[in-house]
């Protein structure tokens, strides 16, 4: 991991899953205290691959839930998806470990200027 990385000098930081939970520099940068100090938050987008890619496809996936405890409490986990059914909602939250305090904001996905078209 660069430097400039490990001190925080970056606002946003991409990665794969496998990144995250198999990189020792980078599980070595989650523990470093002046990195640390500037995250703000870790936002999971795609979330519901979590549910169903989590198991034989891409496993790291259903491992997401292990970052939490590399970070200090409070730094807020938010889950992204445009496609979260109710049971891929439960079942994701049920593996990063969120419990019934967790904040859902459902502004649905509903395009108007989108139109699905089957002849």
């Amino acid at each position: 991991v660069p430097q400039d990385v490990r001190v925080g000098k970056y606002q946003i930081i991409l990665m794969s899953p496998e990144m995250a939970l198999n990189n020792e520099s980078v599980r070595k940068t989650f523990l470093h205290p002046p990195f640390v100090k500037k995250v703000v938050g870790v936002f999971i987008d795609e979330a519901h691959c979590i549910s169903q890619w989590g198991g034989d496809f891409r496993k790291d996936y259903g491992r997401l839930g292990s970052l939490r405890a590399l970070f200090p409490k409070g730094i807020p986990f938010c889950l992204l998806s445009a496609s979260f059914r109710p049971c891929v909602l439960k079942d994701v939250t049920s593996k990063l470990g969120f419990d019934d305090t967790a904040v859902i904001i459902n502004v649905g996905n509903e395009r108007s200027n989108v139109a699905l078209i089957i002849r």
